[in-house]
């Protein structure tokens, strides 16, 4: 997996990260259709976007990617199929 924290802009393990972060999640599930697929290029992830209910479904997951776990869970997702990003 692609280490991106060089760009200082995603940082989960520092406040101004971890916002950024969520504040770039919570725009792409705005324009993401209630029941619409979510494809991580970075990890291969699919994950089916429940967003009248806040459950993320990982379909499939080539590559670890606790991150996405990380910064859903902290927008109040649920996320089902989770072990297979972590």
């Amino acid at each position: 997996m692609m280490d991106w924290t060089w760009l200082g802009l995603f940082d989960l393990k520092t406040p101004e990260g971890m916002k950024a972060a969520q504040e770039w999640t919570q725009q792409l599930i705005t324009v993401i259709v209630d029941g619409g697929i979510w494809i991580v290029p970075r990890s291969g992830a699919v994950i089916r976007m429940n967003k009248k209910k806040k459950v993320a479904h990982v379909a499939l997951a080539v590559s670890p990617d606790p991150a996405i776990v990380a910064v859903l869970e902290s927008l109040g997702w649920t996320i089902e199929n989770r072990s297979m990003l972590l």
